[in-house]
């Protein structure tokens, strides 16, 4: 047909689509229709629980069944939730570098995980404390060590191997300060030795029984017995503490050595004779006796009381003098009657001082005069016996060289420990003279022939005490010994 128009509509399709035109003149107008195509159009859907249904007003409706193990589907709410609440940029496999510090896909803002159980703590209704294991609790026969933690309150640094005591508390923990054997508050509470250093108001651990070591030792000998030290505190010693100085066992050295040096600690606190339990000391007083008490069961500090008649039968063989001498001072007695030489007689007991010092070395000050004196001391010595109120002194001086030629007079101190003279009442100035005695200056170890010498025992210097000394004055000689006998009371 000429001029004929034919219009031809063309949706999308993936068919191929044929246009034959015959020869005549015919007009083709292909027009494009979007939106459109074959088979089913105007789809819509229907959501269900488990299964969605497509709609199409053009064609049939199709059904798409949930997912299962085999086929591909729809999501199950569940699953639907679950990705719902995955964040943004996260990822499905994540790297399990534990070393790692950045990275989208890497694990981070990790925890450290402690390498020892003292790195772990426990928070219990005590507080926090440091966490114990099983392993961390020695079982029978296989502990080998004992400590504690401490704290340390005194202001410095508690150095590793203090010898401390407990000095109070603070919180849960106990308050450690070093150690003194010189009163029983700072030497009866001993604890034990620090593990290591404590830094003021830190905590640390003290051995309170066992093996501490990496201690300087090299001045012990190993086997060496430790006591606490009774004169730096904190510290140790390898000399027995006597009294008064309280002895406070420490422990024993097992290796000696300047770096790595070993003690076995074991403290053991001595204790005061009233401390003992079967003993009870009240308010002591100066000459009592400690006295069984069988009603009690208790030894007990008491006054002695001696019955006449008791005392008299047994020392009726014995001499005053010699009960006087025998009681030395332990009694205050009042008369009593006993028998001496079989002679029943009255007696009043007396506190008589004695002393007896034999072959002394002599240090105290000599004076010659008249000339250079000897030198070389090779033998200076004193005897000193004291009975009642009675002193008897000796000085026996000899020396390696003699003196000037001149020397004419010797004067010796009393010895320190002489006894105070009692001053007669017509002496009271310096140079007077107490009373006289015996003695001889000499050249040699021989009998003198000439010049019998004068010995006296004189005031030297007025205070408080006065001094005295024991002068010996001879016609002058090179003198090289001298010999002093004196007696005085007090």
């Amino acid at each position: 047909m000429a001029n004929d128009i034919i219009d031809i509509n063309v949706y999308e399709t993936v068919e191929t689509v044929t246009i034959n035109v015959e020869p005549n003149l015919t007009t083709v107008n292909i027009n494009q229709i979007a939106g459109g195509g074959g088979g089913n159009t105007n789809l819509g859907y229907t959501p269900s629980p488990t299964n969605g249904i497509v709609t199409s007003d053009t064609g049939t409706d199709a059904t798409i069944p949930l997912a299962n193990a085999t086929n591909a589907g729809l999501l199950t709410p569940a699953e639907k939730t679950k990705l719902a609440g995955i964040a943004a940029n996260a990822e499905v496999n994540v790297n399990a570098d534990w070393n790692a510090t950045s990275g989208d896909a890497q694990i981070l803002n990790k925890p450290t995980i402690p390498t020892s159980t003292n790195q772990l703590t426990n928070n219990g209704a005590d507080g926090v404390n440091p966490f114990i294991t099983a392993l961390d609790i020695p079982t029978a026969g296989t502990a080998s060590t004992i400590v504690r933690e401490v704290k340390n309150m005194t202001g410095a640094t508690l150095t590793k191997g203090t010898v401390v005591y407990i000095s109070g508390a603070n919180g849960n923990k106990a308050l450690v300060s070093k150690a003194l054997a010189t009163t029983d508050a700072l030497s009866s509470r001993t604890f034990g030795m620090l593990q290591s250093d404590i830094l003021n108001n830190g905590l640390g651990n003290c051995v309170i029984i066992g093996d501490l070591s990496g201690l300087d030792t090299s001045s012990f000998a190993e086997g060496a017995q430790l006591y606490l030290s009774g004169t730096t505190a904190g510290t140790f010693t390898a000399s027995k503490i006597l009294a008064p100085t309280h002895l406070v066992y420490v422990g024993k050295v097992t290796r000696s050595h300047p770096t790595q040096g070993q003690i076995e600690v074991g403290i053991q606190n001595g204790y005061e004779l009233e401390e003992i339990h079967d003993c009870q000391i009240i308010t002591p007083t100066n000459n009592q006796l400690l006295v069984y008490e069988s009603a009690t069961d208790l030894w007990k500090n008491k006054d002695v009381i001696i019955n006449d008649s008791d005392f008299a039968t047994t020392l009726n063989s014995y001499s005053a003098d010699y009960i006087n001498q025998s009681l030395n001072g332990l009694f205050d007695l009042g008369a009593f009657t006993f028998k001496a030489n079989n002679t029943a007689v009255t007696a009043q007991a007396q506190n008589l001082p004695f002393k007896n010092l034999t072959n002394q070395a002599y240090t105290g000050t000599i004076v010659w005069t008249g000339g250079s004196a000897p030198t070389t001391n090779t033998q200076h010595t004193y005897s000193l016996s004291q009975v009642g109120n009675l002193v008897t002194l000796t000085i026996n001086l000899s020396y390696g060289t003699a003196g000037a030629s001149g020397l004419t007079t010797v004067a010796c101190e009393l010895p320190s420990t002489a006894p105070t003279p009692a001053l007669p009442a017509s002496v009271s100035a310096v140079g007077d003279i107490l009373n006289y005695g015996n003695g001889m200056i000499a050249v040699a170890k021989t009998l003198p022939t000439t010049a019998a010498p004068f010995c006296a025992l004189r005031i030297k210097s007025l205070g408080t005490p006065n001094v005295y000394e024991v002068a010996v004055t001879r016609t002058a000689a090179a003198y090289r010994y001298a010999y002093i006998t004196i007696q005085y009371f007090v």
